[in-house]
């Protein structure tokens, strides 16, 4: 039988909406930053002719995408495996 088979325990999932809950809340505010902070600092950088700094929204999408479908995710692939996965694709295995 593996990990995969049983059921998560309660403070299992105590614990993954707990930090859902810290997720969202840090996603909430870089989105502050990315829609409001980050223009009004481009804007007091180009006031004084220093190149801005820009952000891509779609990675900002990916991110909470990822966050979003974790739980499917790890229906069949664990956490060890994905992360195993992620170190392999950025080449620090």
């Amino acid at each position: 039988m593996s990990a995969g088979d049983n059921r998560p325990t309660e403070q299992a999932v105590r614990v993954k909406d707990e930090l859902t809950q810290q997720i969202d809340a840090e996603l909430a505010r870089l989105r502050m930053v990315l829609e409001t902070d980050l223009p009004r600092f481009n804007e007091l950088l180009s006031q004084k002719e220093v190149p801005g700094v820009f952000s891509e929204p779609a990675k900002v999408e990916a991110v909470k995408r990822y966050v979003r479908n974790q739980a499917r995710r790890h229906r069949t692939m664990s956490f060890q495996d994905e992360f195993r996965a992620l170190l392999r694709k950025h080449g620090l295995t």
